[in-house]
């Protein structure tokens, strides 16, 4: 099976990398609210602090270098 062809430009990565961690903060923000409504429990409001882990990995350790 032939790999798909891979930019191996730095900055495209950092875009994907930053751009993939933003989706997955959406995602389990999505999650929490959908089991807080679904359940009333709120203890899935923890989940909230992986969100903010993941932004903070889009935004403070993936840095950019340019």
């Amino acid at each position: 099976m032939k790999q798909p062809h891979e930019d191996p430009d730095v900055a495209v990565s950092v875009r994907r990398v930053r751009r993939g961690c933003i989706m997955m903060a959406i995602i389990v923000i999505a999650m929490t609210i959908f089991l807080i409504s679904a359940t009333g429990n709120l203890a899935f409001s923890l989940l909230l602090l992986i969100a903010i882990a993941l932004l903070a990995i889009a935004f403070v350790v993936v840095r950019e270098e340019t």
